[in-house]
């Protein structure tokens, strides 16, 4: 099922979408996913988004971890350290 979602909410980006597409004045500026948009500072900065609260924990746990950890919610954060 495939569901189409436009918003300026990053973390609701975050959290649920698999595939994200960034307009800026009419034009298709990324299409990937939402780890590679919020890794892309060019696009950040482009775009004017704001990179959500839950990537910045994900690039600090990953580093912690020294492994790659994808931390999209609370949710993911009890379950890594329970």
């Amino acid at each position: 099922m495939t569901i189409v979602l436009s918003t300026h909410d990053m973390g609701l980006v975050w959290e649920f979408c698999n595939r994200t597409v960034v307009l800026k004045e009419g034009e298709i500026i990324f299409d990937g996913t939402p780890e590679e948009l919020f890794s892309n500072e060019y696009i950040i900065s482009k775009s004017k988004l704001n990179i959500p609260y839950w990537f910045e924990i994900s690039k600090d746990i990953s580093k912690i971890l020294e492994k790659e950890m994808i931390v999209r919610n609370k949710e993911d954060v009890y379950e890594l350290i329970s």
